[in-house]
């Protein structure tokens, strides 16, 4: 739904004599930013870094911190929703207030962007030549000696490496898969 941002201006104008029309401004360029937010698609963390060191901010550990890694502006958590935290008692600007609700709202399968792949090795023991690895026909893990492909059974992502315990790097050697 749009709502033209003069409507919005004449309702806040209209209710100047019960509130302080200067915060009634900063609630104006509050709900400027959440309309234009309605509008917009998810968005990747990604992204969301890139959008924070724009306006000198960074992201990490869940924590929205100034460029120094002085101060938290705000807490969005990573495994829910709509989960946010500002009660650091620091003013933030509505493109920064726009851009940390975005992420917040964006579904936590929607923030990730597509897994990286690998092709992995093994780069340890005595078998001459350094073997690759691939999920065979019952999904359990086997050996090839063929140059890295694009076999999607001999592509690994993150978390499968985890899943099959592949992820001693001392034992095997991570290939990213090129486009």
């Amino acid at each position: 739904m749009k709502i033209a941002l003069s409507e919005i201006y004449k309702a806040i104008k209209e209710q100047a004599d019960y509130v302080n029309f200067n915060n009634s401004i900063n609630s104006l360029e509050y709900a400027k930013g959440i309309i234009e937010f309605k509008e917009k698609d998810y968005m990747k963390t990604s992204e969301f870094k890139a959008e924070l060191e724009k306006l000198g901010y960074t992201f990490e550990d869940e924590r929205v911190k100034n460029e120094q890694n002085l101060i938290t502006v705000a807490w969005i958590s990573t495994s829910g929703v709509n989960v946010i935290d500002s009660g650091y008692g620091c003013e933030v600007s509505p493109k920064l207030f726009n851009l940390i609700t975005k992420y917040a709202a964006t579904p936590i399968a929607e923030r990730e962007d597509e897994p990286k792949l690998f092709n992995v090795q093994i780069v340890k023991g005595n078998w001459g030549c350094k073997p690759w690895l691939y999920r065979n026909a019952v999904n359990d893990i086997s050996t090839s000696f063929l140059a890295v492909n694009n076999d999607l059974n001999q592509q690994w992502t993150l978390e499968q490496i985890k899943e099959y315990e592949i992820d001693d790097e001392t034992f095997y050697k991570r290939v990213p898969v090129e486009d």
